[in-house]
């Protein structure tokens, strides 16, 4: 079972809450006397809110000031069992964007170097001048005879994920077919947040070992709501990748909980063979759908088949040939929808080796 990581937020940012079984050895973080300084080394003036509840294994807090913009370095100390403190917290922050992350093995000690932003609380109109921190203690990896595990994997020591966004869970390995990582998020109808995931190179071993075959930085890409949705990515140092995107909480998504919030689901993973989805999968009659998507260790120039049917239709009909346009395989479609009603896409390589899923377009 998935381990739910909600975090939510009193109306003046007074206090979190953070939902977790409580353990007599609770994983801890010192937050309350933790040098904060600006980056010029002068005290920062903040103000740090502390949890009214801790979980066994993760500890949140909460840092606000007057003014976003601000860059800040934090030193916290970790306590916990001598497993949890051998090993770096993954972390996630909700309202800041991390420049720098280190964790110091002897000491115990994780150094945060963040831009001081905004966050989205739950039925507040205007955002909050606050910094949500979650320190995770990461626990057992997948293995092949058994990869479905509960949070953050041990190979995720090290990794973070900083957005707008205070509600979210996460979605760790389930299966040796679904290997990856990331979260599900849930904004409010018209909201663009930002999603920047770190994913170290210790993840990528773990998903080369459970997939039986190597798994490099470039044969990862990103996918939003099952669909892949960008193959863009900076490779660091030790071979992980960092994905950096944009979300839009739209009404017109197909994942609503309710008439104002949406929910997203984004997830490192390794790239299908020939992808297909589309920028907009809702768009009004005569006006431009654009489908797009990226073959696998294709080139400039190779041709990929588009098909098409209309809901309710037995087969799929040839539509029309475009090429890839960049050297990592990107193609694009894009057609006047001058039909209303439900049509399902895929797309085919010319040789018929690689084909898509197919993706769903509703004309209004």
């Amino acid at each position: 079972m998935k381990r739910l990581l909600i975090l939510s937020l009193f109306a003046l940012g007074a206090g979190i809450i953070f939902l977790n079984p409580i353990s007599a050895n609770a994983y801890s973080v010192d937050y309350e006397t933790a040098p904060i300084v600006l980056s010029d080394g002068t005290s920062a003036p903040v103000t740090r809110h502390s949890t009214p509840s801790r979980g066994g294994t993760e500890t949140t807090f909460g840092i606000s000031y007057d003014v976003p913009g601000t860059t800040y370095i934090g030193t916290f100390t970790i306590t916990g069992t001598e497993t949890e403190v051998a090993k770096a917290p993954m972390l996630i922050l909700s309202g800041g964007l991390i420049q720098h992350y280190t964790y110091n093995t002897t000491t115990h000690q994780a150094t945060i170097e963040w831009i001081g932003d905004q966050f989205i609380i739950p039925g507040q109109s205007t955002p909050s001048n606050e910094s949500a921190f979650v320190f995770i203690a990461t626990g057992d990896d997948p293995t092949p005879q058994n990869p479905n595990v509960s949070g953050a994997p041990n190979s995720m020591a090290g990794g973070y994920v900083y957005t707008n966004i205070t509600d979210w869970q996460i979605n760790p390995p389930t299966s040796r077919e679904e290997m990856g990582f990331g979260l599900s998020l849930n904004g409010p109808s018209g909201l663009t947040a930002y999603y920047t995931m770190y994913m170290p190179g210790t993840m990528l071993n773990l998903m080369s070992t459970m997939s039986g075959k190597t798994v490099t930085p470039t044969d990862l890409a990103l996918f939003i709501d099952g669909y892949q949705s960008t193959v863009n990515k900076t490779i660091t140092a030790d071979n992980g990748v960092i994905f950096d995107i944009d979300l839009t909480f739209k009404a017109g998504d197909t994942n609503v909980s309710s008439t104002s919030t949406i929910s997203k689901t984004v997830m490192a993973q390794e790239k299908e063979k020939l992808s297909a989805a589309f920028k907009d999968n809702k768009v009004k009659k005569n006006k431009t759908a654009k489908l797009y998507g990226w073959m696998k260790n294709a080139k400039k120039g190779k041709t990929v088949n588009i098909y098409y049917k209309k809901k309710g239709a037995s087969t799929f009909t040839f539509l029309t040939s475009v090429k890839t346009i960049k050297n990592n395989g990107y193609y694009i479609y894009k057609f006047d929808a001058s039909k209303k009603g439900q049509f399902y896409y895929k797309a085919k390589s010319a040789n018929n080796k690689k084909k898509s899923s197919k993706v769903k377009l509703t004309v209004k």
